[in-house]
């Protein structure tokens, strides 16, 4: 009886240590590597797109009429909606009276200037701009849908 239970303890001691996941203590978990970080870089990029500085300017078009000053936006980045087949999601850094360095969000079906609709998706666009809230037209697009910060991140 006594050598069935030291062999059922080593059995699950066995299991145990199998489903376990070991690792060098001295290792930081979060910390990426050199090469991680170029990659993760790289994929960055390859999925961020010029904005011309025509559409910028077409953006910062629609201002809000209490925004003084010239709104302009200084760059810019769009990322294909991963949710909307023939949406852009443009970032913008803006500069104007008291909003210097915010940066805005918009969609569009276009990154051409007046190639297409612009809608407003997060509280900085939808402040400044006259746009649209996407989230309140039929495509929906909240400031926390796919694609939004990465469109964010493209300006990094």
């Amino acid at each position: 009886m006594r050598l069935s239970s030291i062999v059922v303890g080593v059995a699950v001691a066995g299991a145990v240590a199998s489903c376990t996941n070991v690792s060098d203590p001295t290792e930081d978990a979060t910390e990426a590597s050199p090469a991680q970080e170029q990659q993760k870089n790289e994929e960055r990029s390859q999925d961020c797109m010029e904005v011309s500085s025509a559409m910028l300017k077409w953006i910062a078009g629609g201002v809000e009429d209490d925004v003084s000053g010239d709104l302009k936006i200084t760059k810019g980045a769009a990322v294909r909606s991963p949710n909307h087949e023939k949406v852009f999601l443009i970032a913008g850094e803006m500069k104007a009276p008291g909003v210097d360095g915010e940066i805005g969000v918009w969609a569009s079906n276009s990154l051409e200037r007046g190639g297409g609709i612009i809608m407003a998706v997060d509280n900085i666009a939808q402040a400044f701009t006259v746009y649209p809230d996407a989230d309140k037209t039929d495509a929906q697009i909240s400031p926390a849908a796919a694609g939004v910060q990465e469109a964010r991140d493209c300006l990094d």
